[in-house]
């Protein structure tokens, strides 16, 4: 699949985007946006996960060897929310990723300020999200994309969302359980495998 690099709007370093989620949880606020009409609760637990997660994730041997073992360029773009629950369980471990070698430039975007974007990497014709989208920097070649989540987790999504008898909360605990009991591994062996591709 050809294609160039993103042109995006303000894209912010992960600094900022913490940052940016630090003030919205202060102002009580769950997104800029006022057509987002869910709970500031939301944003306000994503922080915590990810201040939590900050602190605690520490990369797999053989993921860390292959990002160290790196030797061209690469832009990796997240498309996220500060409001998204998965956003929150995963962007955490794709910074720490990224961290590993200065060959890898990583950029925040917002999801619904980036619509033209977003539509480009749909989940079953859905803005799901988190994404993360591996170019190559020299020429802006896509790579590879992944999200809005591990495979295993995806699959207890896609049969939840099939039982309208789970109220949304319920399927959202159950989906944050499953973070809690995976603590990472799959992701980190999911993104084993696309950065092995990139060697």
């Amino acid at each position: 699949m050809e294609q160039g690099l993103p042109n995006v709007n303000k894209p912010m370093d992960y600094k900022t985007y913490r940052e940016m989620m630090e003030v919205l949880v202060k102002a009580g606020r769950v997104s800029w946006d006022d057509s987002i009409n869910y709970s500031p609760e939301y944003t306000k637990l994503n922080e915590q996960r990810m201040h939590r997660l900050d602190k605690t994730v520490h990369l797999i041997s053989g993921l860390e060897e292959k990002l160290k073992n790196l030797d061209e360029q690469y832009t990796w773009v997240v498309i996220t929310e500060p409001w998204c629950g998965d956003a929150s369980q995963s962007v955490p471990v794709i910074q720490k990723a990224a961290e590993v070698n200065p060959n890898i430039t990583i950029q925040y975007v917002m999801r619904d300020t980036h619509k033209d974007l977003m539509n480009e990497f749909l989940t079953n014709g859905s803005r799901s999200i988190p994404k993360l989208i591996c170019y190559d920097t020299s020429n802006g070649k896509l790579k590879w994309h992944w999200g809005p989540r591990p495979a295993e987790c995806q699959r207890l999504f896609l049969d939840m969302a099939k039982d309208d008898s789970i109220p949304f909360e319920e399927k959202a605990e159950r989906l944050h359980k499953w973070y809690a009991q995976d603590k990472t591994m799959s992701l980190q062996n999911e993104l084993l495998e696309l950065v092995s591709t990139l060697s």
